[in-house]
């Protein structure tokens, strides 16, 4: 079963009155979680910046993100007063953690999902 039919599924099942209702659009991706559980804005090298560490919250944060974003790229000292700019955390282990996740909880939570 596609991600789209799956979706469509699980909804009408918890909330009735979707059902018939076809998507036009999906998207799927990877959730990344920081150390930190929270956003970073940070300068990989100079003049080039980057953002991340939405820790699943992606759409609310990123309309408030994006304008201390912008802020940074026009003027880096003013965008540190709208949002901090930190270096991303080092994280030990990570590439066997990432592993571990990747290898053990989308599996167990397909099995959940099916289970439902």
């Amino acid at each position: 079963m596609s991600t789209c039919a799956e979706a469509e599924r699980r909804l009408s099942r918890l909330y009735p009155v979707l059902e018939g209702l076809r998507w036009s659009h999906h998207w799927t991706g990877t959730v990344g979680i920081s150390a930190r559980q929270r956003p970073a804005i940070f300068e990989l090298e100079d003049g080039l910046w980057g953002l991340t560490g939405y820790s699943g919250r992606g759409l609310p944060t990123s309309a408030v993100l994006g304008r201390a974003f912008a802020a940074t790229l026009f003027d880096p000292a003013e965008g540190a007063t709208v949002w901090p700019h930190d270096p991303p955390a080092h994280i030990p282990g990570r590439r066997l953690i990432g592993l571990m996740v990747q290898t053990l909880r989308g599996p167990l939570n397909k099995l959940r999902d099916r289970l439902a």
